[in-house]
């Protein structure tokens, strides 16, 4: 009857983890701009991610090479495609008029982009 107890308790942790929905994983926030990402297997793919205050950049290493970024206002209109070709991408926050987007990292060797929200104050 312990082992019974046991293996359900255990079951039921582990699946409590598994369906557990949290909020949004902060990858870094300043002042001037803040981004996160809402799903986490989206977060397995960037390595590093920072923001630079003294030339106004948003630095991301990946652990794939990414062939393109994809930037979306809220509305879900593309606002620009920029072809990179490296693992280490590098955002000016000039590019960006204040509001909310969604960029859009398109992966080699990965079938979906991988996206996170971007907040520019």
């Amino acid at each position: 009857m312990k082992n019974i107890v046991f293996v359900l308790i255990t079951l039921f942790g582990i699946s409590s983890s598994i369906f557990a929905t949290s909020g949004p994983t902060e990858l870094f926030k300043h002042a001037d701009v803040e981004a996160t990402i809402e799903v986490d297997s989206e977060r397995n793919y960037i390595l590093f991610s920072s923001y630079n205050t003294a030339n106004k950049m948003m630095d991301f290493i990946l652990e794939n090479p990414v062939t393109m970024v994809q930037i979306y206002k809220n509305d879900g209109e593309l606002e620009m495609m920029v072809p990179i070709g490296s693992d280490e991408v590098s955002l000016g926050l000039s590019q960006f008029e204040k509001g909310d987007y969604k960029v859009g990292f398109i992966l080699e060797g990965v079938d979906t982009p991988q996206f996170m929200n971007l907040t520019v104050n």
